[in-house]
């Protein structure tokens, strides 16, 4: 026998079904790369700019404590021809950082080889809290 109660839930009370979502504020803790420490908080473009650095910074598939959205594949293009590199670049990064829903285009590649062993990526990322330029080194 199921027990009866009548408990009325007031907090449900004037709420409607299909309210719109609010967004989700882009706000977490400072991490300074230089002293790998946390400093402080961060927020909005800044945030999101380190959010990008972290998927960047991550292989995918690697740790099991992150999900198979999360990071980007560069291992498998270490040796490969320069041409293919650049050509899985242009579809690996915005594969990785489009999984993040606050960024919505990844664009304007640009690939300098000047250093042996590493080619360095710039590319723009359009978020929702604006654009930024981001520079990253892969090892080739």
């Amino acid at each position: 026998m199921i027990p009866e109660s009548e408990i009325e839930l007031d907090y449900l009370e004037g709420m409607e079904e299909d309210e719109e979502e609010s967004e989700i504020p882009s706000y977490d803790f400072g991490l300074n790369t230089n002293t790998n420490r946390v400093n402080g908080f961060v927020e909005d473009l800044e945030e999101i700019k380190q959010a990008i650095h972290l998927i960047l910074g991550t292989e995918r598939w690697e740790h099991g404590i992150y999900s198979e959205d999360y990071g980007v594949e560069l291992q498998d293009l270490i040796g490969e021809d320069l041409d293919y590199i650049e050509a899985e670049l242009t579809i690996r990064i915005p594969d990785a950082l489009l999984a993040d829903d606050r960024i919505t285009d990844v664009s304007d590649f640009e690939f300098d080889e000047s250093n042996k062993g590493i080619l360095i990526v710039s590319f723009k990322v359009t978020t929702t809290k604006g654009t930024v330029d981001i520079e990253k080194e892969v090892e080739v």
